[in-house]
């Protein structure tokens, strides 16, 4: 594993058979081939202090099946892992280098590749394996990135194994203090009535618990039992209404003979007072014929009320019919209420921001509202009234979807 100082030497010591060393002496920069200069550029690239955390090999071996290859530049972390392989090649050879650099990615099952071909690094091929011979080309700044971010995991796991430690430190130190409160509650008696105190405590938590179960079972059986209530109740009112559509039939099909009847005697009436003459030419003759149909007309005529009055019973019990059934049309069509299920209070949330009572500077200090976007939510919020929901915001001008997704945790609606 060498450095920047340690593989940069000579041009004129032939000690390595690839590569010569090189920026030794004045005589190294017109004689190095163009190759070297793109390693020593790369050497440069990545002795920066942003990589300050990883280390340069060159030349490092890489197995690939069962012949030994050795890669131009390989960047590894402290527990020497390979995190990047640079593949450097002379300016214009781009035929077979980004295949010799995936063929070392899968065989070191290396997370990132760098095919160089150019002094310059924004001309650089950068490349991150995603097992599985599927490769995915990235720019010169996620490189960066992901590179830094493997440093930062290798930071975390430096992190766990020194907690990792201080846990194992602290666990020891607890068992000398348990040994040590065991000592002094065996001559003081009043950390056992504590102990004994907690474990009350801790019973009475624990049944607390289980009658909250049981309260939740009951309710939960509770609902049940209203679902079932409301589909028994609404077959009793599908037959109602059938019945009452059957009356309704029946009712108008006597409506109907009624009215024809009622016609019927009109017609025989008139045909009654047609029969009578207007000017007899002598009324004597006539007297007892006429007193017979005056009575006929009167029977007639009483019929005819009691006929009437019989259609206007009908009318309003057809209209009572009607009435029940619209209401009970309209209770078969409304939705039926759910059971509500078992939800526990939750504390409220204290963490977001209510946007019906906060003020200009408590909207100012959000993520992506500034002074103006904050005076456009009072201004709507006095124009328009509170809003419903937290999507409602998207409605102030200048608010878009980006924002209400950096809002949406931080505020609510009450």
């Amino acid at each position: 594993m060498r450095t920047l100082d340690t593989v940069l030497c000579c041009l004129h010591s032939r000690s390595q058979p690839r590569y010569p060393r090189f920026q030794s002496c004045p005589m190294c920069r017109t004689e190095a081939p163009r190759e070297t200069i793109i390693v020593e550029a790369a050497v440069n690239y990545f002795s920066k202090p942003e990589f300050q955390e990883l280390f340069i090999n060159i030349e490092c071996g890489i197995q690939m099946g069962v012949d030994n290859r050795r890669g131009d530049i390989v960047l590894l972390d402290k527990a020497e892992n390979f995190i990047a392989i640079i593949e450097c090649k002379r300016t214009g050879v781009v035929t077979y280098g980004p295949d010799q650099l995936k063929a070392y990615l899968c065989a070191t099952d290396t997370q990132f590749g760098v095919f160089a071909n150019s002094t310059d690094p924004n001309d650089w091929e950068f490349y991150e394996n995603l097992r599985r011979n599927q490769f995915k080309k990235l720019t010169r700044n996620q490189f960066e990135k992901e590179t830094l971010l493997q440093r930062s995991i290798e930071s975390m796991r430096e992190e766990r194994y020194r907690l990792e430690i201080e846990i194992e430190r602290f666990k020891q130190n607890n068992e000398k203090l348990i040994e040590k409160n065991r000592t002094e509650t065996k001559t003081h008696g009043r950390f056992g009535q504590k102990v004994n105190q907690l474990k009350g405590k801790k019973t009475e938590l624990e049944n607390e618990v289980e009658r909250l179960e049981k309260k939740k079972s009951e309710i939960q059986s509770a609902n049940l039992q209203i679902s079932r209530s409301w589909q028994y109740i609404t077959g009793v009112l599908s037959v109602a209404l059938c019945i009452c559509i059957a009356i309704l039939a029946a009712l108008v099909n006597k409506q109907n003979k009624l009215v024809s009847e009622n016609k019927k005697f009109i017609s025989q009436n008139q045909v009654l007072q047609a029969q009578i003459p207007k000017n007899p030419p002598d009324p004597t003759p006539w007297e007892e014929e006429n007193e017979t149909l005056r009575r006929e007309n009167k029977i007639l005529q009483k019929q005819l009320h009691e006929k009437n009055t019989q259609i206007e019973t009908l009318n309003s019990k057809v209209l009572d019919l009607k009435i029940k059934n619209d209401e009970l049309h309209q209770k078969l069509i409304d939705p039926l209420p759910k059971p509500r299920p078992y939800k526990p209070e939750l504390p409220e949330d204290s963490s977001t921001l209510n946007i019906n009572t906060a003020s200009a500077e408590e909207l100012d200090e959000l993520e992506g509202i500034g002074p103006k976007k904050a005076q456009d939510i009072i201004e709507y919020r006095e124009k328009h009234g509170n809003f419903n929901s937290v999507d409602d915001i998207r409605k102030v001008p200048g608010i878009g979807e980006k924002t209400l997704e950096k809002l949406r945790e931080h505020i609510r609606v009450e």
